[in-house]
């Protein structure tokens, strides 16, 4: 059995739509993303897109306890992360003790707010164990980055621990007379709808935290 930790949050940002401004999607980068949940963005992120706004959340993670005489760090786009490796040998990876997330910034054209981090812990692995990945909720995962698991977390697992973070954000600002929130597995999001129409869903703005 692990130990359970609370880790530093990952780096979480919003951008809020004008009115009309996303009539098909969320532009990243130059690039159009239909609205929903995103796995991935080319650039490394996990976002939710919607009418109102977007939000998006680091993938990677900086290795900050490994051997730094033998090993170095490289940067992994295919993965979305960091992997350490022997200095001697790159095809050779090195242990890591620890991780945390990555501050990084993007740029985009909009105004630009930061969001309250995304809830992440994480669960050390006993040393000297010969695991074949991290155990959640009673399903194991393989080492290596994990878009989705069935509960709507994005983890990391390595050989030291599983380090997760919630892809759910909190409503905390709407019309509470005329709409309600419902959760939406599908997408690892809360949705905000009309009462008397929860197919329909609320145009008036709102707002959400980590």
């Amino acid at each position: 059995m692990g130990i359970l930790v609370t880790l530093g949050d990952a780096y979480c940002w919003s951008k809020i739509h004008k009115p009309g401004e996303a009539k098909d999607g969320c532009i990243i980068n130059g690039k159009l993303y239909p609205f929903g949940f995103i796995e991935r963005t080319e650039d490394c992120y996990a976002c939710s897109c919607g009418e109102d706004g977007m939000e998006c959340c680091s993938l990677f993670h900086t290795p900050v306890a490994y051997d730094k005489k033998k090993c170095k760090v490289v940067f992994n786009k295919k993965r979305c992360d960091y992997d350490v490796v022997q200095k001697n040998d790159p095809s050779k990876t090195c242990f890591v003790y620890s991780r945390k997330s990555f501050l990084a910034f993007l740029v985009a054209v909009g105004t630009m707010v930061t969001l309250a981090d995304a809830y992440c812990y994480v669960e050390l692995q006993v040393p000297g164990r010969p695991y074949r990945g991290c155990v959640r909720n009673g399903k194991l995962y393989p080492f290596g980055y994990i878009a989705r698991t069935e509960d709507c977390y994005q983890c990391y697992c390595w050989q030291g621990a599983m380090q997760c973070c919630s892809l759910i954000h909190t409503i905390v600002s709407y019309d509470k007379e005329n709409c309600k929130v419902l959760f939406n597995k599908k997408h690892c999001r809360n949705d905000v709808v009309q009462r008397d129409d929860p197919s329909q869903p609320c145009s008036s703005g709102y707002s959400s935290v980590g």
